[in-house]
């Protein structure tokens, strides 16, 4: 992402010599399918709780926001979630009385995957510092509408209201007591850990505001006509983010970068 290609040029390679591509999925594979049959609506998490990601801040907003409402489903597709954050999600539906399926398979075919999307009413994937999201391209390439936040390379690709739900967020210098406090919850795989003494500039996490993720949600629930859109515009946008897409960026970078 261009947030890549800044850390670069400021560790002092010359700009003449540098570029970015942005990544892009297989859209043969990353395409809509029939929807499965449920009888709750189904919010899907789909980003590793072991990357980075703000997966307790989306079971914090989802358990109060349908607390005791068992017709809400948070489908969390976490691949090799620690047993402590494991035991975590237990205890917080047990505590708001919500519905919350952890699937922490490592699952190696893709078919199985595009299926998880095609059972989802929508997806919600929220990063604190990864500067670009495969799984968000995925879910909006199936069709599913999405919630995310226009923070570094996601920017490339979710524009409020029209490609995705934008939530707002804090951005929070990563402090050691802040990694303390999360590995307690059995989150792990930090870029910045152990120490952040190291750092020119300490770096920071995007913290997506709890009340602007429930308003989110309650936004997606309620609005047919919402999902309906983000859906359509949200798909239109991943599609500048295949494979082929990929392929003809970096041909054109290449070639740019050739001639210095």
């Amino acid at each position: 992402s261009r947030d890549n290609l800044t850390f670069i040029l400021d560790g002092g390679c010359p700009a003449s010599k540098a570029s970015y591509v942005l990544l892009g999925v297989r859209s043969d594979i990353w395409t809509p399918q029939p929807k499965g049959q449920s009888n709750k609506f189904i919010i899907l998490y789909n980003q590793e709780s072991n990357t980075r990601s703000c997966a307790e801040s989306v079971i914090q907003a989802f358990s109060e926001t349908f607390a005791q409402n068992k017709d809400i489903q948070l489908y969390i597709r976490d691949r090799d979630a620690t047993d402590i954050f494991k035991i975590y999600v237990k205890e917080q539906a047990a505590k708001y009385n919500v519905d919350i399926v952890h699937d922490d398979r490592f699952l190696t075919d893709f078919s199985e995957e595009v299926i998880i999307y095609a059972q989802a009413d929508i997806c919600i994937s929220l990063n604190k510092s990864s500067t670009w999201s495969l799984r968000t391209i995925e879910g909006m390439s199936c069709g599913v509408p999405t919630i995310s936040m226009e923070y570094s390379g996601m920017r490339e690709y979710c524009n409020n209201y029209h490609s995705a739900l934008c939530v707002d967020y804090r951005l929070e210098v990563i402090t050691d007591e802040e990694l303390a406090r999360l590995e307690g919850l059995g989150l792990r795989n930090y870029l910045f850990y152990p120490s952040t003494q190291q750092w020119r500039v300490k770096p920071y996490w995007a913290i997506p505001r709890i009340e602007s993720i429930k308003d989110c949600l309650n936004v997606m629930y309620q609005s047919k006509e919402m999902r309906e859109r983000l859906s359509f515009y949200g798909r239109k946008m991943a599609e500048y983010f295949s494979w082929e897409r990929c392929a003809q960026n970096l041909s054109w970078e290449l070639s740019r970068l050739l001639k210095f």
